[in-house]
């Protein structure tokens, strides 16, 4: 892990587009593990269903995002580490959003999800367990 807070090295690390969107993902107050892993599953759910006639949705990288995610929130819960809930949780809520760096509509709206992914991956020293290839 960086010397930096985690959130604060994921920050540094994205680009200005994407880091503006990700300061508003940043939260004081910690949601649970159970409620991340319901927040990526009901968000997935929503993706493929929309996908059926939503042509422009790029469900394939979303499903790898979402992947990222679960790997993450895994992780977390065997460190238990405050500082990186705070990461995790700030990569979920950014997977979450619609309107992000890039509208998840579009063709490439998830690519900006995955960079969070996987600096949230760097910043707290773990691997994506091969989830993001």
């Amino acid at each position: 892990m960086s010397d930096l807070y985690p959130t604060d090295a994921v920050q540094r690390s994205l680009p200005g587009e994407i880091a503006a969107p990700y300061s508003r993902c940043l939260s004081t107050e910690i949601r649970s593990v159970e409620a991340l892993r319901g927040e990526v599953d009901r968000y997935l759910e929503a993706l493929r269903a929309k996908g059926k006639t939503d042509a422009f949705l790029d469900l394939d990288t979303a499903e790898k995002v979402g992947a990222g995610c679960r790997r993450l929130i895994d992780l977390l819960e065997a460190s238990g580490s405050e500082a990186a809930h705070h990461a995790v949780q700030a990569a979920v809520t950014y997977f979450e959003l619609e309107d992000d760096a890039e509208a998840d509509g579009s063709v490439i709206g998830f690519d900006d999800d995955l960079q969070v992914v996987e600096a949230t991956f760097k910043a707290l020293g773990w691997s994506d367990g091969g989830v993001l290839s």
